[in-house]
């Protein structure tokens, strides 16, 4: 078991599960399959789901903030910036997702027509 431990007292916070090889392998099919339904679903709809997770985000943020407090060590105030300034990133990345997924002809002549298109890499382990 792996403890996670509350740096600042060193109190044990939960203990989690280590992986292995198997459950490892086990948990990339699993993404793989995720993520393969999640590329099939139309660009709004993925930018709309994000987007609601942003919104969790902010809607749990002093949770998440005091979770993260309490594995790093980091102050609340320094944990609770953290969190805030993810809703700007978040923002910029949606807004521009449709323009830097765009297709873009780079050559269009007789009938040839070359295109650079951006395609997901999948699950990276």
């Amino acid at each position: 078991m792996l403890q996670v431990r509350n740096p600042a007292t060193g109190e044990t916070l939960r203990e989690v599960q280590e992986d292995t090889a198997e459950t490892v392998a086990a948990k990339t099919k699993s993404a793989r399959a995720a993520q393969g339904a999640f590329a099939a679903l139309p660009l709004e709809e993925r930018i709309a789901k994000i987007a609601k997770w942003k919104e969790l985000v902010e809607t749990n943020k002093d949770r998440l903030a005091q979770t993260l407090t309490s594995e790093v060590g980091k102050p609340l105030k320094q944990a609770l910036n953290e969190i805030n300034a993810l809703s700007g990133r978040v923002d910029f990345f949606l807004k521009e997702t449709k323009k830097a997924l765009a297709s873009e002809k780079v050559f269009d002549d007789s009938g040839m027509v070359e295109e650079v298109r951006f395609e997901p890499l999948g699950v990276i382990v």
